[in-house]
């Protein structure tokens, strides 16, 4: 399976044990998980602030070994985060059928999981609209239509989808 579908059971509060899968798949789905995390520059685990600028250029070597001891940094913020979501507890009594929801209410909680919730949940599941929409397209502009402005076929196409949006509900 894909990154994705192993990242979207996983960030799934009803599926997040990952049941059926091996140990080996699931330390794979979380290192993917952590990889995948937004890695901000305000993300550090050792005081920074107090070593000083220095003057010389940095050697290739020291180049790899700062970039290295960069890497860790946000892995063990990571870490810590998606520690914190394996062992968290989710009530019985919420039934969350959409995982958006549960990521919404705790985004305070995990906001670098949430953040990849939302990427990784965003993704539609098929085409289907998107063809659909072509489709339409195909039927408005034909031979004697052919000279429509783009901006009008995209306001007409529009207004047809909110149409059709009104006679499901």
């Amino acid at each position: 399976m894909e990154d994705d579908y192993i990242l979207a059971s996983f960030l799934h509060p009803k599926f997040k044990q990952l049941m059926p899968a091996t140990a080996a798949q699931r330390a794979e789905c979380y290192r993917a998980c952590r990889v995948s995390m937004p890695k901000t520059t305000g993300m550090t685990t050792t005081n920074d602030e107090d070593e000083p600028t220095r003057k010389k250029p940095k050697k290739f070597l020291e180049q790899l070994m700062d970039s290295e001891i960069t890497k860790t940094k946000y892995t063990t913020i990571a870490r810590d985060e998606v520690d914190l979501y394996i062992d968290f507890k989710i009530s019985e009594e919420k039934d969350y059928d959409n995982p958006l929801s549960f990521w919404k209410e705790h985004e305070n909680i995990f906001p670098h999981l949430a953040s990849v919730a939302r990427r990784i949940f965003s993704i539609p599941c098929s085409s289907a609209a998107v063809e659909r929409q072509f489709s339409a397209a195909g039927q408005l502009i034909n031979q004697r239509r052919s000279n429509l402005d783009p901006a009008i076929v995209n306001n007409i196409l529009f207004l047809r989808s909110i149409e059709n949006n009104k006679r499901k509900d």
